[in-house]
């Protein structure tokens, strides 16, 4: 697979992406299901002002209580979704179920440790820590091998 790059400001703003192939095969639509994800934006309150916040920036997810909260670097915001609906929504663009209350977005892990009770320590970009449950572990070496992080 080629990948070229054309930087220039004449262009229009808002970049382009062509993908020229003879077939649309597995690779392919891959591709397409990662530039798809890049749309999708999850809403939080914050008090009664409601925001839209970037997949990206979102580092996880966590259920306190009953109420979902979303966690990015600046801000927490109160999420009406349920954590099942933001791991169906977002698990193609790494976000992986850790444990039982908390939904994390591999994409934002900094470094990982090993820790006692076959759980891991996830050192996030925040500098936040976050342990992925023993339960989780299998799952998630599995996701970080299909990202090709290992």
């Amino acid at each position: 697979m080629n990948i070229k790059i054309d930087k220039n400001n004449a262009y229009d703003p808002e970049p382009e992406i062509i993908i020229r192939c003879r077939e649309i095969d597995d690779k392919v639509q891959n591709i397409l299901s990662l530039l798809n994800m890049q749309k999708k934006k999850l809403l939080g309150f914050i008090e009664q002002t409601e925001h839209v916040i970037e997949q990206g920036e979102v580092l996880y997810c966590e259920s306190v209580e009953g109420v979902v909260f979303i966690y990015t670097e600046k801000q927490v915001y109160r999420s009406t979704y349920t954590l099942n609906e933001i791991e169906n929504i977002f698990s193609g663009a790494g976000f992986f179920r850790c444990s039982k209350s908390m939904v994390l977005n591999i994409n934002s892990i900094k470094s990982l440790k090993s820790e006692f009770g076959n759980r891991i320590d996830a050192l996030l970009s925040s500098g936040e820590h976050i342990l992925i449950s023993r339960h989780y572990v299998k799952q998630f070496r599995i996701v970080l091998k299909e990202a090709g992080s290992l």
